[in-house]
Protein backbone atom coordinates (compact mmCIF):
# COMPACT_ATOMS: atom_id res chain seq x y z
CA UNK A 1 0.00 0.00 0.00
CA UNK A 2 2.99 2.28 0.72
CA UNK A 3 4.07 1.97 -2.60
CA UNK A 4 0.76 2.87 -4.51
CA UNK A 5 -0.04 5.92 -1.94
CA UNK A 6 3.63 6.66 -2.77
CA UNK A 7 3.08 6.22 -6.77
CA UNK A 8 -0.43 8.28 -6.12
CA UNK A 9 0.73 11.27 -5.14
CA UNK A 10 3.62 11.68 -7.35
CA UNK A 11 0.69 10.58 -10.40
CA UNK A 12 -1.47 13.60 -8.86
CA UNK A 13 1.57 16.01 -8.54
CA UNK A 14 2.58 15.51 -12.09
CA UNK A 15 -0.85 16.11 -12.81
CA UNK A 16 -1.42 19.13 -11.51
CA UNK A 17 1.90 20.52 -12.87
CA UNK A 18 0.15 20.08 -16.32
CA UNK A 19 -3.33 20.70 -15.59
CA UNK A 20 -3.68 23.38 -13.74
CA UNK A 21 -3.64 26.98 -15.06
CA UNK A 22 -0.37 28.34 -14.52
CA UNK A 23 0.84 25.28 -12.24
CA UNK A 24 3.99 24.83 -14.76
CA UNK A 25 5.19 28.29 -14.19
CA UNK A 26 8.83 28.35 -13.08
CA UNK A 27 10.35 29.02 -10.25
CA UNK A 28 6.35 29.43 -8.58
CA UNK A 29 4.95 27.36 -8.44
CA UNK A 30 5.80 24.67 -10.93
CA UNK A 31 9.27 24.21 -8.88
CA UNK A 32 7.44 23.44 -5.60
CA UNK A 33 4.99 20.68 -7.72
CA UNK A 34 8.13 19.11 -9.22
CA UNK A 35 9.95 19.56 -6.14
CA UNK A 36 7.37 17.49 -4.50
CA UNK A 37 6.87 15.02 -7.29
CA UNK A 38 10.91 14.03 -7.07
CA UNK A 39 10.59 13.97 -3.02
CA UNK A 40 7.76 10.95 -3.58
CA UNK A 41 9.64 9.41 -5.85
CA UNK A 42 12.79 9.89 -3.52
CA UNK A 43 11.54 7.94 -0.97
CA UNK A 44 9.52 5.48 -3.29
CA UNK A 45 13.00 4.50 -4.63
CA UNK A 46 14.88 3.99 -0.92
CA UNK A 47 11.92 1.91 -0.08
CA UNK A 48 12.30 -0.26 -3.21
CA UNK A 49 15.61 -0.98 -2.48
CA UNK A 50 14.71 -2.19 1.02
CA UNK A 51 11.24 -3.03 0.36
CA UNK A 52 10.76 -4.89 -2.39
CA UNK A 53 7.83 -3.76 -4.25
CA UNK A 54 4.70 -5.30 -6.20
CA UNK A 55 5.95 -5.26 -9.73
CA UNK A 56 2.16 -5.06 -10.90
CA UNK A 57 1.75 -1.40 -8.43
CA UNK A 58 4.84 -0.41 -10.28
CA UNK A 59 3.58 -0.57 -14.02
CA UNK A 60 0.43 0.26 -13.14
CA UNK A 61 1.74 3.43 -11.13
CA UNK A 62 3.79 4.23 -14.55
CA UNK A 63 1.50 4.05 -17.17
CA UNK A 64 -1.27 6.23 -14.94
CA UNK A 65 1.62 8.63 -15.24
CA UNK A 66 2.23 8.94 -18.64
CA UNK A 67 -1.92 8.49 -19.37
CA UNK A 68 -2.65 11.49 -17.73
CA UNK A 69 0.03 13.39 -19.56
CA UNK A 70 -0.74 12.28 -23.67
CA UNK A 71 -3.41 14.56 -24.12
CA UNK A 72 -1.94 17.52 -22.60
CA UNK A 73 -0.09 20.41 -24.73
CA UNK A 74 3.86 20.61 -24.10
CA UNK A 75 4.39 23.93 -22.07
CA UNK A 76 7.89 23.24 -21.54
CA UNK A 77 9.62 22.66 -24.81
CA UNK A 78 8.65 23.36 -28.53
CA UNK A 79 10.88 20.46 -30.43
CA UNK A 80 7.71 18.38 -31.16
CA UNK A 81 6.77 21.35 -33.88
CA UNK A 82 10.42 20.15 -35.44
CA UNK A 83 9.74 16.49 -35.51
CA UNK A 84 6.38 17.02 -37.00
CA UNK A 85 7.44 19.63 -39.63
CA UNK A 86 10.70 17.03 -40.43
CA UNK A 87 7.50 14.47 -41.19
CA UNK A 88 5.60 16.63 -43.29
CA UNK A 89 8.67 17.14 -45.61
CA UNK A 90 9.47 14.15 -45.52
CA UNK A 91 6.21 13.21 -47.09
CA UNK A 92 6.21 15.97 -49.60
CA UNK A 93 9.67 14.40 -51.17
CA UNK A 94 12.12 16.76 -49.73
CA UNK A 95 15.48 15.74 -48.13
CA UNK A 96 14.49 17.19 -44.73
CA UNK A 97 18.50 18.24 -44.28
CA UNK A 98 17.99 20.05 -47.72
CA UNK A 99 16.40 23.05 -46.81
CA UNK A 100 15.59 25.16 -43.66
CA UNK A 101 11.68 25.70 -42.56
CA UNK A 102 12.06 29.07 -43.26
CA UNK A 103 13.65 28.44 -46.69
CA UNK A 104 11.30 29.60 -49.84
CA UNK A 105 11.64 26.30 -51.46
CA UNK A 106 9.14 24.49 -49.06
CA UNK A 107 6.66 27.86 -49.15
CA UNK A 108 4.48 24.60 -50.85
CA UNK A 109 4.72 22.37 -47.70
CA UNK A 110 3.26 25.04 -45.46
CA UNK A 111 1.74 23.48 -42.46
CA UNK A 112 0.98 25.30 -38.98
CA UNK A 113 4.13 23.70 -37.31
CA UNK A 114 6.09 25.66 -39.77
CA UNK A 115 5.51 28.99 -38.23
CA UNK A 116 6.39 27.74 -34.61
CA UNK A 117 9.64 25.16 -35.08
CA UNK A 118 12.29 27.20 -33.15
CA UNK A 119 15.09 28.04 -34.99
CA UNK A 120 13.63 27.93 -38.47
CA UNK A 121 16.64 29.28 -40.03
CA UNK A 122 18.70 25.98 -39.43
CA UNK A 123 18.40 23.01 -41.37
CA UNK A 124 17.39 19.58 -39.09
CA UNK A 125 19.65 18.60 -36.83
CA UNK A 126 18.01 15.23 -36.09
CA UNK A 127 19.54 11.68 -37.52
CA UNK A 128 18.42 9.20 -39.95
CA UNK A 129 16.39 6.94 -38.07
CA UNK A 130 14.58 9.75 -36.07
CA UNK A 131 14.00 11.01 -39.45
CA UNK A 132 12.08 7.62 -39.69
CA UNK A 133 9.87 8.20 -36.96
CA UNK A 134 8.94 11.58 -38.22
CA UNK A 135 8.24 9.81 -41.30
CA UNK A 136 6.07 7.22 -39.81
CA UNK A 137 3.91 9.49 -37.67
CA UNK A 138 3.48 11.97 -40.67
CA UNK A 139 2.40 8.90 -42.82
CA UNK A 140 0.03 8.16 -40.46
CA UNK A 141 -1.40 11.55 -39.91
CA UNK A 142 -1.52 10.64 -36.05
CA UNK A 143 0.26 14.23 -34.95
CA UNK A 144 1.62 15.20 -31.71
CA UNK A 145 -0.45 12.18 -30.03
CA UNK A 146 1.64 9.67 -32.19
CA UNK A 147 4.89 11.14 -31.73
CA UNK A 148 4.07 10.61 -27.62
CA UNK A 149 2.59 7.42 -28.21
CA UNK A 150 5.61 6.42 -29.93
CA UNK A 151 7.68 7.82 -27.46
CA UNK A 152 6.15 6.04 -25.07
CA UNK A 153 6.12 2.66 -26.34
CA UNK A 154 9.92 3.26 -26.54
CA UNK A 155 10.29 4.10 -23.03
CA UNK A 156 7.92 1.30 -21.38
CA UNK A 157 10.11 -0.81 -23.28
CA UNK A 158 12.92 0.85 -21.84
CA UNK A 159 11.71 -0.09 -18.71
CA UNK A 160 10.89 -4.10 -19.39
CA UNK A 161 14.38 -4.65 -20.61
CA UNK A 162 16.41 -2.73 -17.86
CA UNK A 163 14.32 -5.00 -16.05
CA UNK A 164 15.71 -8.19 -18.00
CA UNK A 165 19.47 -7.01 -17.37
CA UNK A 166 18.82 -6.49 -13.90
CA UNK A 167 17.49 -9.85 -13.65
CA UNK A 168 20.99 -11.28 -15.49
CA UNK A 169 22.99 -9.47 -13.13
CA UNK A 170 21.22 -11.13 -10.19
CA UNK A 171 19.60 -8.03 -9.06
CA UNK A 172 16.06 -7.84 -8.03
CA UNK A 173 14.31 -6.18 -11.25
CA UNK A 174 11.36 -4.39 -9.52
CA UNK A 175 13.21 -1.51 -7.79
CA UNK A 176 15.28 -1.01 -11.13
CA UNK A 177 11.96 -0.63 -12.82
CA UNK A 178 10.43 1.79 -9.89
CA UNK A 179 13.76 3.90 -10.45
CA UNK A 180 13.48 3.96 -14.24
CA UNK A 181 9.74 4.13 -15.19
CA UNK A 182 8.92 6.44 -12.13
CA UNK A 183 11.36 9.59 -12.58
CA UNK A 184 9.35 12.75 -12.66
CA UNK A 185 11.82 13.88 -15.22
CA UNK A 186 11.32 11.20 -17.25
CA UNK A 187 7.63 10.99 -17.51
CA UNK A 188 7.29 15.23 -17.50
CA UNK A 189 10.04 15.05 -20.57
CA UNK A 190 8.39 12.38 -22.60
CA UNK A 191 4.67 11.90 -22.15
CA UNK A 192 3.88 15.71 -21.97
CA UNK A 193 6.49 17.73 -24.07
CA UNK A 194 7.15 14.78 -26.42
CA UNK A 195 10.66 14.52 -26.13
CA UNK A 196 12.10 11.71 -28.61
CA UNK A 197 14.88 10.62 -26.08
CA UNK A 198 13.72 7.20 -25.43
CA UNK A 199 14.03 6.08 -28.96
CA UNK A 200 17.56 6.62 -28.78
CA UNK A 201 17.13 5.00 -25.12
CA UNK A 202 15.62 1.46 -26.19
CA UNK A 203 18.16 0.34 -28.84
CA UNK A 204 20.92 1.62 -25.62
CA UNK A 205 19.69 -0.79 -23.52
CA UNK A 206 18.84 -3.49 -25.45
CA UNK A 207 22.72 -3.25 -26.37
CA UNK A 208 23.64 -3.89 -22.78
CA UNK A 209 21.05 -7.03 -22.53
CA UNK A 210 22.67 -7.72 -25.84
CA UNK A 211 26.38 -7.12 -24.41
CA UNK A 212 25.60 -9.26 -21.03
CA UNK A 213 24.48 -12.62 -23.22
CA UNK A 214 27.15 -11.92 -25.30
CA UNK A 215 29.64 -12.45 -22.43
CA UNK A 216 28.90 -15.91 -22.13
CA UNK A 217 29.65 -17.16 -25.12
CA UNK A 218 33.20 -16.46 -25.10
CA UNK A 219 35.25 -18.25 -27.28
CA UNK A 220 32.69 -19.25 -29.77
CA UNK A 221 31.46 -16.96 -32.72
CA UNK A 222 29.41 -14.14 -31.09
CA UNK A 223 26.75 -12.65 -33.12
CA UNK A 224 25.30 -10.91 -29.86
CA UNK A 225 28.71 -8.84 -30.27
CA UNK A 226 27.36 -7.59 -33.85
CA UNK A 227 24.09 -7.20 -32.53
CA UNK A 228 25.49 -4.81 -29.51
CA UNK A 229 27.29 -2.71 -32.17
CA UNK A 230 24.53 -2.13 -34.34
CA UNK A 231 21.89 -1.55 -31.15
CA UNK A 232 24.38 1.28 -30.59
CA UNK A 233 24.61 2.78 -33.62
CA UNK A 234 20.81 2.72 -33.91
CA UNK A 235 20.89 4.94 -30.63
CA UNK A 236 23.34 7.29 -31.97
CA UNK A 237 21.32 7.29 -35.08
CA UNK A 238 18.64 9.27 -32.83
CA UNK A 239 20.58 11.63 -31.66
CA UNK A 240 24.56 11.71 -31.10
Amino acid sequence: MKFAALGLVQVGLIAALAWLPGAHRFPWPGLGLFGAAFGAYAVAVLLAFRTLPDARVVWTVAVLARLVLVPAEPALSDDHYRYLWDGHVQVAGVNPYRYAPAAPELDAVDTPERARVNNPAVPTIYPPLAQFAFLLVAVTGSGLVGLKLLWLACDLATGWVLARVAARSGREPAPVLLAYLWAPLLIVEVAWNAHLETLGLLPMVAALWAAAAAGRTAGRPRPLDVLTGALLAASALVKI
